[in-house]
């Protein structure tokens, strides 16, 4: 079963144009010194920040400083937001340190094969050297929930904890059955 196209979250797109702006505005003033170098480098007395509309009174100047402050700080935010986190777990004889987005994909992959499942979000985070896991399951219209539950807490408790050899505690899951107007979402 192939997998519904994964929707950008609005961080993620805002993310993205805000880094092309700030690229698209870092190349022109890269462009504007090459220029400045070429001009100088010749001899001649042509500046390209002449054409440039910056303002002269320093209050203006501050507030364009502030506002590329605050544009980097974004910036930075957004980024921090879309890395991959490792994940510091103890292990008997040591620490190990894992990537989050492979212990979700195991986790959703376990639950994969299951006919009444539709779509698998899991999100997995490290406190105290513990791994605690948050699986979150839509399955298709009348699934038995129960079931499912049961049978999910079992396949992640084999592929992260067993299989790793992983410390962890039982899964938070919750299953919710997608009503039959949501099919479309899902369904190839």
């Amino acid at each position: 079963m192939s997998k519904p196209p994964r929707r950008i979250p609005p961080t993620e797109r805002f993310a993205a144009v805000l880094a092309g702006l700030v690229l698209l505005v870092a190349t022109g003033f890269f462009v504007m010194l090459a220029v400045e170098f070429v001009a100088a480098a010749s001899g001649s007395d042509f500046s390209p920040w002449a054409s440039v509309p910056l303002p002269d009174d320093v209050p203006q100047r501050v507030a364009l400083l502030a506002a590329a402050v605050i544009v980097g700080v974004l910036l930075m935010v957004a980024g921090l937001r879309l890395r991959d986190p490792l994940l510091r777990v103890d292990v008997p004889g040591g620490r190990v340190t894992v990537r989050s987005h492979a212990i979700e994909r195991e986790l959703a992959a376990a639950m994969a094969v299951d006919p009444d499942v539709l779509q698998t979000e899991a999100r997995v985070r490290s406190r105290h050297g513990e791994l605690q896991a948050e699986v979150d399951i839509v399955a298709r219209p009348l699934s038995d929930e129960t079931r499912l539950r049961g049978e999910a807490a079992d396949r992640m408790q084999r592929a992260l904890c067993d299989a790793a050899g992983l410390s962890c505690t039982r899964p938070r899951i919750e299953v919710r059955c997608a009503r039959v107007r949501e099919l479309g979402r899902y369904l190839p």
